[in-house]
């Protein structure tokens, strides 16, 4: 093993032993223990608290690297220019860890810097910006408040939409209410009820750098997707059709993008509850007039059965390097034969 690994181990196990001690001011290297953390050269984390979207992406991250970062205004990738230039075409593109492109390391492999390559190689001359708005971990509620307090000031020409199977997950409880709240937490809610255990779960949980652990809920159990049926996708429709109604409201025009995904199957509920939710997208194109790009047949999946990986993607949702740039191809041509970067003089910027 490199001298430089074991020096990032041992720093990883400071870091955890300071956050069992100390809690979230040193994982959050606020404070004095936070200090202590950044003596030992442990990183900052890769997200941070936030009041209503439970957490964001924390600007002060930077990868050992350097080949990725978040820019200060919480988006990965490099500084972006407040108030939009003039005559810049602005695309943002939201969703989850697949958009995020979390197991790429470099960003300028993610599927959005990619886009951006494509689109200005398809229109030369063109001053075309794309942003990587993608959060793991995410569902549409989630991104509903992202675009509205993060998309929305950026004054974007075009937003995309691409998800996968996180608003699945809530639909795995035994009992789900309308804004997933038996799903969802705060970051400081007490873990298990409080009390001396739940305390220790807590920092074990923060510990274990994995926000999932801090933010979302797992019903008293995991997660079992026999609930799945008992909890049809009410939110997921309501949110994607908000979140169109929003984005054309600030005077931007969206595209969906269908994800691949398994096949459906009776022995798994899971596949056939994403399914649902590609219905639900391709429902929403027609009945709000807005493009959808379908990645079914468009870009190779792994064969059902088979190995999950393939050149394209890592694992069943994240792309490799190879299928985030063949994937960004493919959205690229839909813009353009869409004529999604020409004027749109119908649009008002009413919440902007």
């Amino acid at each position: 093993m490199s001298v430089a690994k074991k020096r990032t181990r041992a720093q990883r196990a400071a870091l955890k032993g300071l956050v069992m001690i100390f809690g979230d001011r040193a994982l959050l290297q606020v404070g004095y223990p936070g200090r202590i953390a950044r003596w030992l050269g442990c990183p900052p984390p890769l997200v941070r608290p936030h009041p209503y979207t439970l957490y964001e992406l924390n600007p002060a991250w930077r990868s050992g690297d350097g080949k990725s970062s978040h820019n200060s205004l919480g988006f990965r990738g490099t500084e972006i220019a407040v108030p939009k230039p003039e005559g810049r075409f602005r695309v943002v593109c939201m969703g989850e860890s697949s958009t995020y492109c979390t197991g790429i390391d470099d960003d300028r492999d993610t599927y959005p810097y990619r886009l951006g390559e494509h689109l200005r190689s398809l229109l030369a001359g063109a001053d075309i910006e794309v942003i990587n708005a993608g959060v793991g971990g995410y569902t549409s509620i989630e991104n509903i408040l992202r675009l509205l307090f993060h998309v929305v000031p950026l004054r974007p020409d075009l937003i995309i939409y691409y998800y996968t199977h996180n608003d699945v997950h809530p639909r795995r409880l035994a009992n789900l209410s309308r804004d997933y709240r038996e799903y969802s937490c705060s970051w400081y809610e007490p873990a298990m009820g409080g009390g001396f255990y739940g305390w220790f779960k807590r920092r074990q949980n923060l510990a274990s750098a994995y926000v999932g652990n801090v933010v979302r809920r797992h019903g008293g159990g995991r997660r079992n997707s026999k609930h799945i049926a008992g909890n049809p996708p009410v939110a997921f429709r309501a949110n994607l059709t908000s979140l169109v109604l929003l984005a054309k409201a600030a005077g931007a025009r969206i595209l969906l993008v269908n994800p691949n995904y398994r096949q459906e199957s009776a022995q798994d509920p899971v596949p056939g509850a994403v399914w649902e939710h590609r219905r639900i997208v391709d429902d929403i194109g027609k009945v709000m007039e807005v493009p959808v790009v379908d990645l079914r047949g468009a870009l190779a999946y792994p064969k059902e059965g088979g190995a999950i990986l393939n050149e394209n993607y890592k694992d069943e949702v994240h792309f490799s390097e190879k299928g985030a740039d063949a994937a960004a191809r493919i959205i690229a041509d839909a813009i353009v034969s869409n004529d999604l970067l020409g004027p749109d003089t119908t649009q008002m910027n009413a919440i902007s």
